[in-house]
């Protein structure tokens, strides 16, 4: 099984380490996809959630930024009218990125240049499914900070 790492996953208990079922999880992937190298997990706003890669693979890899600037890039694509795109493709000069779109959780996928984007990209159900308790917490959390700060629509 592939060693990995993981940083703060959970958003209430920052301390503790990953969900052990979505640890699991990724280790899976790592398994059935060689050529996927690491997971970011992140709220809506790119706050990372979860860090997960293969041992050995370059940190860099999984710079914030990207997943940030993909983030911004799909909100503004949504306020000039476009719908919200459910995975985004980008890549580097080492490394290919597959963003999805799961809100309120985004996913970023670091894959070898070389992955096969189709097998990444069909991924997203399985994404989804894993992370709906995560995805309810956070709507969760997220709606009750809003209303608690008094900015309601």
């Amino acid at each position: 099984m592939p060693s990995t790492h993981a940083m703060a996953t959970n958003v209430d208990q920052p301390d503790k380490p990953a969900s052990a079922p979505l640890a699991k999880f990724i280790d899976t992937l790592f398994e059935q996809h060689p050529d996927l190298l690491g997971v970011l997990l992140t709220d809506a706003e790119g706050i990372p959630m979860l860090f997960q890669a293969r041992e050995n693979q370059p940190e860099l890899a999984c710079d914030p930024n990207v997943n940030t600037h993909l983030v911004q890039a799909t909100d503004n694509l949504h306020h000039i009218g476009f719908c919200t795109p459910l995975a985004t493709l980008s890549q580097g000069e080492r490394f290919q990125y597959v963003h999805f779109n799961c809100q309120p959780i985004q996913c970023l996928l670091i894959a070898e240049l070389d992955a096969n984007l189709g097998r990444l990209l069909a991924l997203k159900p399985q994404f989804e499914y894993r992370l709906q308790p995560v995805r309810t917490k956070v709507a969760r959390l997220t709606s009750h900070s809003i209303a608690s700060s008094g900015f309601q629509d």
